[in-house]
């Protein structure tokens, strides 16, 4: 019955955000568990590894015995195991690490930032300061000494590390996945920012030994949830995942203990931004948890060159049918690593570049919900209200973030119905430039389409590069009645639903 002070469990910047956003200072869920349960369960013999303020929860080292006399203990209501787990780190190899760039590779770097309209945020002096940001991560070995971060330590805008795996606060060392991961939202080659949030503050976490099953990652990642809480963090940026060693797809659906941890991050004022996982075409195929959350924003990735997915990235829906991933950002991209620069591919890298994003936005609007937040990001994308499996609603754009309202697009296509068809016919003005012998010598435009059942669930989807007038067609006999047919393309949305007087 002790009086606990808000003080006593946060810093000042958590304090702060709860205030902004409305959230009581203190409940239930952020009293630490119960010293008396300790030591009963210490006196069982069981060891204690770990604790969740959210979840009531010890995490116990005991054999069958040991956790059978933990359960007769009367405050224990229910155990469950925690396996031995990989998770993912939502990369692809990186290429050799070099000193500084080339000049493909600055290209690149400019792209990565610029296809969010970073002008836009620049433009208003938005750099994400004044956002607390929380990475999750494997290691950041180099982050003390790279000059890519030098101006964070210059500023002090690295507020506080915890090595989750090893009980300590030095995350200097490890995987360089981390480092790469920080460096896409604060990271710096000589006047070039490689993500949009340089002046943002950072609270980097170690939770995870990479490549290396281990049964600790699950409770470090709801335990570095609960440290950020307490640190202030107004944002997660997470590019791990778990999926076939622990979990079965059905499983995607918002219930394991990580997506709801996810989702209590949200109810104590903090956003989730999350990485959609590298798994298509593996035997997983589809979105890792914790991305299943309805409250995460998970994020996809695609090619800097194509603008369409890229080849590797994971896509949705969950297993109860709602839209993930919510957005997508490039998932080849230019970052600092531990020796120097260094090209990478993985959803891993898009999800900090939201990130950064997310922090602009928060900075321009504070106090919003992590939900209003995640919906205003969800309106940004460049697809918006277009959404598919693997796109969501597509890039976000600054200046769809900051503008009041969305601008009515003029048309750029129109469908011609025939007795067997719906041709959708593009505006000429959008084709590809040809050569006297009829060539393109430009790439075409994407057109994004999808089908959507009267259940809501998308029974198909795509994109074609728009290269005569006569751009995609349907056939009528393959659409069900009640069906929604929904186009994007260069910016104007447009939906048609079949009707075929069927009752």
């Amino acid at each position: 019955n002790q009086q606990v002070s808000p003080s006593d469990l946060y810093d000042d910047a958590a304090i702060a955000r709860r205030i902004s956003n409305g959230i009581p200072l203190i409940s239930e869920s952020d009293l630490p568990v119960s010293a008396n349960y300790r030591e009963a369960i210490a006196l069982v013999g069981a060891i204690i590894e770990g604790e969740s303020r959210w979840f009531n929860a010890l995490v116990v080292a005991a054999d069958a015995a040991l956790l059978a006399r933990v359960e007769t203990l009367p405050f224990v209501s229910h155990t469950r195991p925690v396996a031995s787990l990989t998770s993912k780190l939502a990369m692809a190899e990186a290429d050799t690490t070099w000193p500084g760039m080339k000049e493909k590779d600055i290209a690149l770097a400019r792209m990565q930032t610029r296809r969010m309209q970073a002008d836009s945020f620049a433009a208003m002096g938005l750099t994400g300061k004044g956002v607390r940001i929380a990475i999750f991560d494997a290691g950041f070995p180099g982050v003390d000494k790279h000059p890519a971060f030098a101006h964070l330590h210059r500023d002090k805008r690295i507020v506080a590390t915890y090595n989750f795996v090893k009980g300590n606060a030095n995350v200097y060392r490890d995987h360089t996945h981390g480092t790469m991961v920080l460096s896409c939202i604060a990271g710096q080659y000589d006047s070039l920012w490689l993500g949009l949030a340089p002046d943002a503050e950072f609270l980097l976490a170690r939770t995870e030994r990479a490549r290396i099953e281990n049964k600790q990652e699950e409770y470090n990642y709801i335990m570095a949830l609960e440290w950020a809480d307490r640190m202030g963090a107004h944002i997660v940026s997470s590019s791990v995942g778990y999926s076939e060693v622990r979990y079965f797809r059905e499983d995607l659906d918002g219930t394991s203990m990580l997506s709801r941890a996810a989702a209590m991050a949200a109810a104590k004022g903090i956003l989730v931004v999350n990485a959609a996982g590298n798994e298509r075409g593996n035997y997983w195929g589809t979105i890792v948890i914790p991305s299943d959350s309805d409250s995460v924003l998970t994020v996809g990735g695609t090619d800097p060159y194509t603008d369409a997915a890229i080849n590797f990235t994971s896509p949705g829906p969950t297993a109860d049918g709602r839209l993930k991933p919510n957005v997508v950002a490039y998932g080849e991209v230019m970052v600092a690593s531990k020796r120097g620069y260094t090209r990478t591919f993985g959803t891993s890298f898009a999800t900090p570049l939201v990130a950064g994003f997310a922090a602009c936005l928060l900075q321009a609007q504070p106090g919003m919900s992590p939900i209003d937040l995640m919906r205003a990001i969800e309106r940004s994308g460049h697809l918006y209200p277009y959404f598919d499996y693997h796109h969501g609603y597509g890039v976000p754009q600054a200046a769809r973030a900051l503008a009041d309202s969305l601008a009515d697009v003029a048309p750029t296509f129109r469908v011609k119905v025939t007795v067997d068809y719906m041709n959708v016919m593009v505006d000429t003005s959008y084709l590809p430039m040809k050569n006297e012998d009829g060539d393109p010598i430009t790439r075409g435009k994407n057109l994004y389409y999808h089908i959507q059942s009267q259940e809501g669930r998308l029974r198909k989807y795509g994109v074609v590069m728009a290269e005569n007038e006569e751009a995609l067609f349907f056939e009528k006999e393959l659409l069900q009645n009640g069906d929604i047919i929904r186009i994007h393309f260069e910016g104007f949305t447009n939906s048609f639903t079949i009707d075929k007087g069927e009752k």
